[in-house]
């Protein structure tokens, strides 16, 4: 079984569990690796006005989705790849990380995880 399959599996609970956060928090970042689980939280999460980063994702266009996310209250939740979203952003309008998937390397967790902070 491959882990795209069990994030698969966690899909629903992940955002079960990122919809609960949100009542109690204003903005939350979540972070996947495979792609179709970064569109489904895309989808599921639509009310919230997210926007995503991935390897895809142009560099201009990762600016904008950034500056969105720290200045629109509209804009609750930020979804990123690990890799692409991982380094290299301010993403401290949250201080809530959810990881639907968990990255090989505790190192890029950390990185990850260090957006909010």
């Amino acid at each position: 079984m491959t882990s795209g399959a069990n994030a698969e599996r966690k899909l629903d609970q992940s955002i079960s569990y990122i919809k609960d956060c949100l009542e109690q928090t204003d903005k939350i970042v979540v972070f996947a690796h495979h792609t179709h689980i970064i569109d489904g939280l895309m989808d599921a999460l639509k009310e919230f006005e997210p926007v995503m980063v991935t390897g895809s994702v142009k560099n201009e266009d990762r600016h904008v989705a950034v500056q969105t996310f720290q200045n629109n209250p509209k804009c609750r939740v930020f979804v990123g790849n690990i890799k692409a979203a991982g380094v290299g952003l301010t993403l401290t309008a949250a201080s809530h990380v959810v990881f639907v998937e968990a990255p090989w390397s505790p190192s890029d967790l950390q990185q990850a995880a260090d957006r909010c902070h």
